[in-house]
């Protein structure tokens, strides 16, 4: 369900902002991965996310995010439990490996009630500040009233590299080898790849050489898509030979 509340996120923010897009009710499919019936004629839309390719390691970067996620999602439950004063919770972690999410997240516990037993509205610390673990770079919590909504986080930092061709002809290579599936369900097929901007792993400069190079592409449409900053390029394609 989370993937398919991501895609439609992504979808229902591109329909928004792109000139030709087709009038109609998207409808979740498998191959592609939405339909657009409009007027007679079917537009098949098929997204895919572009992350970026890991460098001498073992998890690709997106898992490495998600595994950071899961500790801050662990240490947020092991913090409720105790009916602790509510707090809103950044976390920026260090570039060390982590491999048991229980254990760091009971260690990210630790250091915020440490945090919170003081008498400040807020506080943002580093890890030379107070000798936290080495798992953690930055930590910033403020206090929140009773009965109020709260939210634990990753926080990310990073510089943003260029987006290489290469990534994104793999991208849509791969979906090519599908588009005789994709046309059983549709007149028309589009391809959108998809930037988010929210994951590091997910966030990339566009150089102008990545618009003006020519793709292998056999769908109709082969779109770029920064999803946050809501903005595209319709990339030139040729058939795949």
């Amino acid at each position: 369900m989370e993937q398919i509340t991501t895609e439609r996120f992504h979808l229902d923010r591109f329909l928004e902002i792109f000139p030709d897009a087709p009038v109609g009710q998207p409808q979740k499919t498998t191959h592609p991965d939405f339909v657009i019936p409009t007027c007679g004629h079917v537009v098949g839309i098929e997204l895919t996310q572009l992350y970026k390719i890991g460098q001498n390691y073992n998890f690709q970067p997106r898992e490495i995010e998600a595994f950071r996620e899961k500790i801050v999602s662990l240490a947020k439950d092991i913090y409720s439990s105790k009916n602790a004063a509510p707090l809103d919770v950044g976390v920026l972690f260090s570039e060390i490996a982590l491999a048991d999410a229980e254990v760091t997240a009971r260690k990210l516990v630790a250091v915020i009630e440490e945090l919170a037993s003081g008498d400040e509205a807020w506080r943002v610390v580093t890890h030379d500040e107070i000798g936290m673990p080495e798992e953690f770079s930055i930590i910033r919590i403020i206090k929140r009233p009773l009965h109020v909504n709260y939210l634990w986080s990753v926080s990310y930092s990073g510089w943003l590299p260029d987006l290489d061709k290469s990534v994104i002809q793999t991208a849509i290579s791969k979906k090519n080898e599908k588009i005789a599936q994709y046309r059983k369900y549709a007149d028309e097929l589009w391809l959108l790849l998809v930037m988010d901007q929210i994951y590091l792993s997910s966030s990339f400069q566009i150089p102008d050489s990545i618009i003006a190079h020519t793709y292998d592409s056999a769908f109709n449409k082969t779109i770029l898509f920064s999803c946050i900053d809501k903005k595209w390029w319709s990339l030139k394609t040729t058939a795949p030979k």
